[in-house]
């Protein structure tokens, strides 16, 4: 069973500050053969304040604070930046922290071939992005994106090295990881009426 709810509050301060403020409460029941009998209560407060302009250069500033009955309480801040450079070119920046709290199924999960780990802590990562979308004509825009994400204490079923093939998977918190990447788009928009 599963039950929540979530309130939120838009304000406009002046023409060029927008802000958001909310919260949300979760509440979850589980009743299971192979998970087991667990509870879980989740509350979150979040924030966000946008200055600029729509089309124009904007900074986005937002905050979020979690905190689990079973999950360490985390706090996600977040920054962005737009800026439009002539009518054709718009470059953006953006950089925040997040996490992943574990699954009932990778903390409580048990049969033959797998284990779940009910001491699992939660994945934390930052991410960071630049990018920029060109319009050169009416009728198509194009869009690049770089970024990188650190990730600790990543979740993952494994095996220990040189196991046999009946060993069970377990769940496990890994080290480390970093993702680097580069995102592209390219769309045509209103070609023909379609």
């Amino acid at each position: 069973w599963e039950s929540g709810a979530e309130a939120a509050a838009q304000v406009a301060v002046s023409p060029v500050l927008r802000t958001v403020v909310g919260g949300e409460l979760f509440d979850a029941r589980l009743r299971s053969a192979r998970l087991g009998n667990h509870e879980e209560k989740r509350g979150a407060l979040f924030g966000e304040a946008t200055l600029g302009r729509a089309g124009g250069a904007t900074l986005d500033a937002d905050v979020r604070g979690d905190w689990s009955s079973t999950v360490d309480a985390f706090v996600s801040p977040s920054i962005g930046v737009a800026l439009p450079v002539g009518d054709a070119l718009r470059l953006r920046a953006s950089s925040g922290r997040g996490y992943r709290a574990p699954s009932w199924t990778e903390r409580y999960y048990v049969d033959p071939a797998n284990i779940g780990d009910s001491t699992l802590r939660a994945e934390r990562f930052s991410a960071h992005e630049v990018g920029m979308r060109v319009t050169p004509v009416r009728w198509m825009w194009a869009d690049v994106a770089l970024f990188q994400r650190n990730a600790q204490s990543l979740i993952d079923w494994a095996r220990p090295a040189g196991s046999t093939a009946t060993t069970p998977w377990r769940t496990m918190n890994f080290a480390s990881a970093t993702y680097r990447g580069v995102e592209g788009m390219l769309a045509f928009p209103d070609v023909g009426g379609v």
